[in-house]
C-alpha cells in the first residue's frame, strides 16, 4: 500500500511538472510573440540568401550541362513549401489583435524552427553532375541530302544493321563522297529507332593513336581505366563493357588494318547483337584486314543530282540564263563529287559576273598538276579554286588551319592567341583587333565550307580531303612543312631543299627522332607535339631558326631547351597542357607578345615573367598548381591587354596581412592601364574595395568565392 501511495505521488508530481511546463510554453507564445516574429523574419531573411546562392550554383550546373541532384531539387521544393507558408503568416500576421496572439506566436516559432532546419540543410558540396552524352565523336549531318543514289545505301545499311548473321559492315568510297556524313546519319536514324542501347563513334584517320582510341570508346561507354593497368588488362575491360548491352560502334576513316582484338573491340555471338560500322577509301582494308561481311560502295553523285546540289547553294544565279550553260559544264567538270561540288559552288555563289564563272570553268578544265593519295583528280583543282577565290588573310588562316593535326579539333580562341605573333593581318595591333578578325575570317571560311564547325561555335575543324590539299598547297607555294608522322621524317635527309621553309608542324614524331638542330633561316612557326613522351628537345634544337615567330608545343614533358633563349623574335608562346620543370627562361624572350600556359603544371611563376614588357596576353587557365606569384611580376607587364586565371592561382595577398609566402596582390593589377580582359578567383571580397581596375573592362569573369566548379568560359 505504501508503495502505491508513493507510486501516484510521483505520477502526480509528473502530470503537475507538465502541466505548468506546457502552460508556461503556451504564455511564453503569447508574452514572446514579437520575439518569435522577429527571429523568423531573420531566418527568412538568411534562407533567402542561402536559397539565392543555391540557386546560382544551379543556374550554372545547367549551363554546364550538368544534371540537378535530386537532393539539391527537394531542397529547394522545400524552400518553395515553407515560403508560401511564411508569407501566409506575414498576412495573417497583419491582422493580429489580442486574442490571436497566442496563436500567431505559436506558428511563428515553429516556423522559425522548420526554416532554420531547411537553411541548415543548404549546404552543398555539388548541386549537379555531368550526364553521361553517348556518341563518341559527332559526326555533323548538316548539308546531307537524301538523294536516290545515297538513299539506297542508306537503306541497305539500316536493314543490315537488323541482319543478326552480320556482324560487321563496311562503307567503301573515295575522299569527298560522303562516306561520314552518310554513317552520320545512319547513327541518328539508329538512335531515333532505338536499335542500340547505345552509338558510339571514333575517328581512326591516317596516322592513328589507338590507345586514344581504345580510351575514347571506353569513355562513351562510362568505363574508366586506371593508370596502373596494363594493355591487356584495359583490352579484358573494355571487352567485357561491351558485352553489356547492344551497341553499334562507328569506326569511321580506316586507312589500313587495325587490330580490333588487341583493343578489346569483340563482337561475338556473346555479344547482345552489336555491330561494327566502318568506313574507308579501300575495300580490300573492309574485307580484308576488318572481315566486313557486307560492304556498301558510295560513288558519284548522277548528273540530275550534281546540278540540284550545286543549284541549291548558288540559288537565284542558277535561274539566269547568262550563267546556267557555264554551270552546266562547271558541275560536269567536278565528276559527281560532293565535296568539289560543294566547294566550288560556294566559291561562285556570290560572283554576279558570268567572266568569273567563265575563268573558274577554265581553271577547272587545266590538267591536275598533283596526284594525292586516295584523291580523285578533280577533287584537288575544285577545291584550289576555292582558294584561289579567298582573300590574302583567308588564304593564309586557311592554310594555317592544316597545319593542325588530321581530324583535330581546333578551338579559335588557341588560333587567335596563335596568329597574334604572325603578320597575317594588315593595321591589326590589340588583343581584341585580331580576336574579331580571326573569328571573321573563320565565319568566312566556313561560309566557303573550307572549314567545318567543331564542337559549337567556339571551334572549327578542316576535312580531311580538304586537309590534304591545303597541305599540298602550303608545301609548294609557301613552304610550310607538315610531317603527318615518323613514316615521314625522310623530308629530314633532304634538308636543302627546305632551306626556304616559313612554317613547320610536327605531332605524330618522336623528340629524339628529331635533328639536333634546325637550319631553317626563314622559319616563322613551329608546332610540335611529341609521340609518347619520348624524351627532351634537343639542346640546340633552336639554335638556327633566329627568325621563328611562333612556338605551339602540346602535351610534352619536358625541360625547355637552353637554345630557347635565342629566340629574340619570337612573338607567341604556346606551351599547352605540357609537364614543364622550370619556365624562368621565358623570361629572356622580351619581344613576346602572348605567353599561353594553360593546363601546366607550375607551382610558380617565375619572376623572370616580368621582364616581358611587350606582352599583351597572359594565359595561365587550368594551372592547377600554381600558388605563387611574386610581388610586382604583373604590375610590370605594362602592356598586357588580357589575363585568363580560370582555376589556377588564387593565393592573392591581401593588404596588411601577413601570409607564409609573399604573393602578388589584386591591387597590383591597376598598374595594368591597358587590361581589358580578366579571368580571375578572388576568394577573399574584402580586397576588392582597393582594385579599382573592374571599372575598365570590357570582358570579364570574376569568381568570388569557393572554387570554380560548374562554371562556364
Amino acid at each position: 500500500m505504501e508503495f502505491l501511495t508513493s507510486f501516484c505521488q510521483v505520477v502526480f508530481e509528473k502530470i503537475v511538472d507538465y502541466t505548468i511546463g506546457a502552460a508556461a510554453r503556451h504564455m511564453g507564445y503569447l508574452i514572446h510573440y514579437q520575439k518569435y516574429v522577429d527571429n523568423l523574419r531573420t531566418e527568412v531573411t538568411e534562407l533567402n540568401e542561402v536559397r539565392d546562392s543555391v540557386q546560382q550554383k544551379v543556374e550554372a550546373a545547367e549551363r554546364n550541362v550538368e544534371e540537378i541532384e535530386a537532393k539539391v531539387q527537394r531542397w529547394l521544393t522545400s524552400v518553395e513549401e515553407i515560403t508560401a507558408k511564411v508569407q501566409k503568416f506575414f498576412e495573417d500576421e497583419g491582422q493580429a489583435n489580442l486574442k490571436t496572439r497566442y496563436q500567431l506566436g505559436r506558428r511563428a516559432h515553429k516556423l522559425g524552427l522548420a526554416v532554420k532546419d531547411i537553411k541548415d540543410k543548404g549546404t552543398f558540396e555539388t548541386v549537379g553532375h555531368r550526364v553521361h552524352i553517348q556518341g563518341g565523336t559527332t559526326i555533323s549531318t548538316k548539308g546531307y541530302m537524301d538523294f536516290e543514289s545515297r538513299k539506297i545505301i542508306f537503306d541497305g545499311v539500316m536493314k543490315t544493321l537488323k541482319d543478326d548473321n552480320i556482324r560487321a559492315i563496311g562503307v567503301c568510297g573515295m575522299g569527298g563522297l560522303g562516306k561520314t556524313m552518310l554513317v552520320g546519319k545512319v547513327a541518328t536514324q539508329a538512335k531515333e529507332d532505338k536499335l542500340f542501347k547505345s552509338v558510339v563513334t571514333v575517328v581512326v584517320s591516317q596516322a592513328p593513336d589507338l590507345k586514344k582510341i581504345q580510351k575514347d570508346i571506353a569513355k562513351e561507354l562510362g568505363l574508366s581505366f586506371r593508370d596502373e593497368e596494363t594493355d591487356s588488362q584495359k583490352a579484358n575491360l573494355l571487352r567485357e563493357r561491351l558485352k553489356e548491352e547492344k551497341i553499334l560502334l562507328i569506326i569511321d576513316d580506316i586507312w589500313n588494318k587495325i587490330d580490333l582484338e588487341d583493343l578489346g573491340i569483340s563482337f561475338g555471338d556473346d555479344h547482345k547483337g552489336s555491330k561494327l560500322l566502318l568506313t574507308s577509301r579501300s575495300r580490300d582494308v573492309l574485307a580484308t584486314d576488318m572481315d566486313a561481311q557486307k560492304i556498301f560502295d558510295v560513288g558519284f553523285l548522277s548528273n540530275d543530282e550534281a546540278e540540284y546540289l550545286f543549284s541549291k547553294i548558288v540559288g537565284d544565279l542558277a535561274e539566269n540564263l547568262n550563267f546556267q550553260s557555264t554551270m552546266v559544264e562547271v558541275v560536269k567538270e567536278c565528276a559527281g563529287l560532293p565535296i568539289a561540288i560543294t566547294t566550288v559552288a560556294n566559291a561562285l555563289k556570290n560572283k554576279k559576273e558570268p567572266s568569273v564563272w567563265k575563268d573558274a570553268l577554265r581553271q577547272l578544265k587545266r590538267a591536275n598538276p598533283t596526284h594525292i593519295k586516295g584523291m580523285h583528280d578533280k577533287v584537288y583543282q575544285s577545291i584550289k579554286l576555292s582558294y584561289d577565290f579567298l582573300t590574302k588573310e583567308e588564304q593564309s588562316l586557311f592554310l594555317f588551319c592544316s597545319s593542325f593535326e588530321e581530324d583535330r579539333v581546333i578551338p579559335i580562341a588557341l588560333l587567335w592567341r596563335i596568329l597574334v605573333g604572325l603578320d597575317f593581318f594588315q593595321d591589326v595591333y590589340t588583343m581584341e583587333e585580331v580576336r574579331n578578325m580571326v573569328h571573321a575570317l573563320v565565319e568566312s571560311l566556313k561560309d566557303s565550307c573550307l572549314l567545318l564547325e567543331g564542337y559549337g561555335s567556339g571551334s572549327v575543324k578542316m576535312h580531311d580531303v580538304i586537309r590534304d590539299v591545303a597541305i599540298y598547297i602550303a608545301d609548294k607555294d609557301k613552304k610550310m612543312l607538315t610531317i603527318r608522322s615518323s613514316n615521314d621524317l625522310e623530308k629530314w635527309s633532304n634538308m636543302k631543299n627546305l632551306k626556304e621553309s616559313v612554317g613547320m608542324a610536327l605531332f605524330d614524331v618522336k623528340f629524339n627522332d628529331l635533328p639536333k638542330r634546325l637550319e631553317f633561316p626563314q622559319l616563322n612557326f613551329i608546332l610540335l607535339g611529341d609521340k609518347g613522351n619520348s624524351s627532351a628537345i634537343p639542346d640546340q634544337f633552336f639554335e638556327g631558326v633566329k627568325e621563328l615567330k611562333i612556338l605551339v608545343l602540346f602535351e610534352a614533358r619536358i625541360s625547355l631547351p637552353s637554345s630557347l633563349s635565342s629566340l629574340h623574335n619570337l612573338q607567341s608562346l604556346v606551351l599547352r597542357d605540357c609537364q614543364l620543370e622550370d619556365v624562368a627562361i621565358i623570361g629572356e624572350l622580351k619581344n613576346l607578345k602572348a605567353l599561353t600556359l594553360s593546363g601546366s603544371n607550375i607551382k610558380q611563376l617565375p619572376i623572370e615573367i616580368g621582364q616581358l614588357t611587350h606582352l599583351q596576353l597572359l594565359d595561365l587557365k587550368r594551372c592547377t598548381r600554381l600558388e605563387v606569384i611574386p610581388p610586382n611580376v604583373l604590375s610590370n607587364l605594362k602592356r598586357l591587354e588580357e589575363l585568363y586565371m580560370k582555376s589556377s592561382f588564387n593565393k592573392w595577398q591581401v593588404d596588411g596581412e601577413s601570409t607564409e609566402r609573399n604573393n602578388t596582390r589584386v591591387s597590383e593589377l591597376d598598374y595594368l592601364s591597358r587590361l581589358t580582359t580578366l579571368c580571375i578567383h578572388i576568394p577573399n571580397a574584402k580586397i576588392l574595395p582597393k582594385a579599382s581596375l573592374f571599372e575598365k573592362l570590357e570582358r570579364y569573369e570574376i569568381l568570388i568565392g569557393n572554387d570554380w566548379d560548374g562554371m562556364v568560359g
